[in-house]
């Protein structure tokens, strides 16, 4: 039998369900992932894109980001990026051996140092991101230059999909971005 300690037996309710839920997460060896809304978007138009996670790979803990919904999103960007890194760098530091990062029309250019691995979707009937192909921003950059060359970088294009189809869409989901998550 095995003995529960203190601080365990103090938890409430939600506490030793979210305990339950890393330790599973953990057993089935999930990395966490955040969860971004795009530009004039909400943390609940990620709803689907969270729930296809739970249902792809239960147990994973999620952070959908609830910082800068629809009017607020358009704040300045470095703005944005601290913001939002307060709310999730517990998150991630929670994480010892990192965390997927799934952003939706967002362009956060910090920290790229450690980034592993950019994956790019977009594609011809976006309808909102002209010219589409920005969608996988061009390597103006010196952290993407170093990330293509390093084969970092991986981009499809996916037609048919309207830009606010993108964290909605199933088939989106489980082929482009469930491989990853594994």
């Amino acid at each position: 039998m095995v003995e529960l300690s203190d601080s365990f037996k103090q938890l409430d309710t939600v506490g030793k369900l979210r305990y339950k839920e890393k330790l599973v997460s953990s057993v089935n060896g999930y990395r966490p992932v955040v969860v971004m809304h795009g530009i004039l978007s909400s943390y609940d138009s990620m709803t689907n894109m969270v729930q296809f996670i739970q249902k792809a790979h239960p147990g994973t803990e999620v952070l959908n980001v609830d910082a800068y919904n629809d009017a607020d999103s358009v704040s300045p960007m470095w703005d944005q990026v601290n913001g939002v890194q307060s709310k999730i760098q517990s998150f991630v530091e929670g994480a010892p051996d990192g965390v997927h990062m799934i952003c939706y029309s967002q362009a956060f250019k910090s920290n790229f140092l450690k980034v592993q691995r950019l994956v790019l979707i977009g594609g011809p009937d976006d309808g909102v991101i002209t010219p589409w192909e920005s969608s996988f921003y061009p390597p103006r950059f010196i952290w993407l230059h170093n990330l293509q060359n390093a084969g970092k970088i991986t981009a499809y294009t996916v037609p048919g999909i309207q830009h606010t189809e993108w964290p909605n869409n199933q088939d989106v989901f489980s082929t482009y971005i469930e491989p990853w998550l594994d």
